[in-house]
């Protein structure tokens, strides 16, 4: 009898242990259901509720392109630096007068050496001191003065248009820095949402998994969606920001003027300025360029003073001519060698214009292809967004229990949907804002017109 209360004693607490588990489970069933029904509710709220109108794309986008103010006072030195400069240079030309004075002395030590002189009395001298004043037109201010200013003028030019076109080149990181940021933001606030649900998918199914509910493909896939998710989350500059509205996704299409564009950077591209300018300044550098340059023709006045010996010290006024007029055809030749630097700077620019030529057109296939990239993605958000408030009429009105589980990943498609759009949309302005390294000082933003889908299916 004692051996039959024995098993009896074990038979009941394994009835009470069992009991107590499926307690427990319940509990935390009902526990992971309240926490789905919550989440429900909260995405609902994002997805379908009234929302304030924030800041449109297509105003983020324009605003991007425009050309950052805190530059225009750094161009507004250098350009002060610059006009210094050439100022400073024109009036070392003006001011040279082409005059020079020149002198001589010494003493003759014939006597002291003992040596004979040959002079008779009266040419015969013991020091001389002689001084003289030569004007060199040719070396003055007056020759070509024009030419030789323009010259520098040219070059202070040059250095402005390169100048201008490094400071671009900074605005032009800036510009994608900004884009990279807004992208990370949105980024952020999506995946943010969807690693929240994966945690609370994987929560379930590692539930339903410990009472052999399910198989562990399901689990494996969504461990591996919630490591990919996370790892994106990871690598963004942003974190912790929480979604605001998710009920009307402001997609863009932007379309590129190209022929407009390219039109515009033949003429004003900074490179395409200053090749013009360097063939001006190898032209004038060429008219600047005459035989009359190695010519020298010096008037002069020469006064000489000479001590005697045997006679009165005397002095002497002479005038003349100095020059010097060389044999050979070196400016002409100089000047051809400007001339074919000239014609090699415009076959440089022609060739420069066909690089930027296909890379604009480059641009503009891929801006195409994001495009449609964009406007299918869009289509499928609004397509998802009237079935998930479809699906939410039916669980609202459901009678019993439903698949959580199927719910959430519908919520998931939606979230994956708008965060490839955003992914699509970030390659896109990053392939625009290219373009902004052939502009100086101009909105890439002018050559686009930019249509908002939202308006566009309403």
């Amino acid at each position: 009898m004692s051996a039959i209360r024995h098993i009896l004693f074990l038979f009941m607490s394994i009835i009470s242990v069992t009991a107590a588990a499926q307690s427990a489970m319940l509990a935390k069933s009902d526990s992971i259901l309240m926490r789905f029904d919550d989440r429900f509710v909260m995405l609902d709220s994002l997805i379908f509720g009234s929302h304030p109108k924030t800041e449109s794309n297509r105003d983020i986008f324009l605003d991007a392109t425009r050309k950052y103010g805190d530059t225009l006072i750094a161009d507004s030195l250098y350009d002060d630096a610059l006009r210094k400069q050439t100022e400073a240079g024109a009036k070392v030309i003006k001011s040279a007068t082409g005059l020079q004075i020149t002198g001589q002395t010494y003493y003759r030590l014939d006597h002291s050496l003992g040596i004979v002189d040959d002079d008779d009395a009266v040419s015969r001298y013991n020091s001389k001191v002689q001084a003289e004043i030569r004007w060199n037109f040719f070396n003055s201010g007056l020759f070509k003065q024009k030419g030789r200013v323009r010259e520098l003028e040219i070059q202070a030019d040059i250095d402005r248009l390169a100048y201008q076109k490094e400071t671009r080149g900074t605005e032009y990181a800036r510009q994608r820095e900004f884009y990279r940021a807004r992208q990370d933001s949105a980024l952020c606030r999506i995946l943010t949402l969807r690693v929240a649900n994966l945690n609370m998918l994987a929560d379930a199914y590692m539930f339903l998994l410990d009472v052999q509910n399910i198989s562990s493909d399901d689990m494996m896939l969504t461990l591996s969606e919630k490591a990919e998710a996370e790892r994106k989350l990871t690598a963004l500059s942003a974190q912790g920001l929480e979604a605001d509205n998710l009920a009307d996704p402001d997609a863009i299409i932007v379309e590129i003027d190209t022929a407009a564009f390219l039109s515009y950077v033949e003429q004003n591209q900074a490179d395409f300025k200053i090749a013009r300018k360097r063939m001006d300044l190898a032209e004038q550098r060429a008219k600047n360029q005459s035989y009359w340059n190695d010519v020298d023709a010096s008037p002069f006045v020469r006064y000489s003073y000479y001590t005697r010996e045997y006679m009165p010290n005397s002095s002497n006024v002479d005038a003349g001519i100095y020059f010097k007029i060389p044999l050979n055809n070196t400016a002409s030749r100089q000047r051809d060698a400007y001339r074919a630097q000239s014609e090699a700077i415009g076959a440089e620019q022609y060739l420069r214009m066909r690089q930027i030529a296909d890379e604009v057109r480059y641009v503009d296939i891929e801006t195409g292809r994001l495009n449609n990239s964009i406007k299918g993605e869009y289509e499928r958000s609004l397509t998802l967004r009237r079935y998930l408030d479809t699906r939410r009429n039916a669980y609202g009105n459901r009678l019993g229990e439903y698949n959580r589980l199927a719910r959430m990943r519908e919520y998931n498609a939606y979230l994956l949907c708008l965060e490839r759009m955003l992914e699509f949309q970030y390659s896109r302005d990053q392939q625009i804002a290219g373009l902004a390294k052939f502009l100086t000082g101009e909105s890439v933003g002018d050559f686009c017109s930019v249509i908002n889908l939202s308006d566009s299916s309403k």
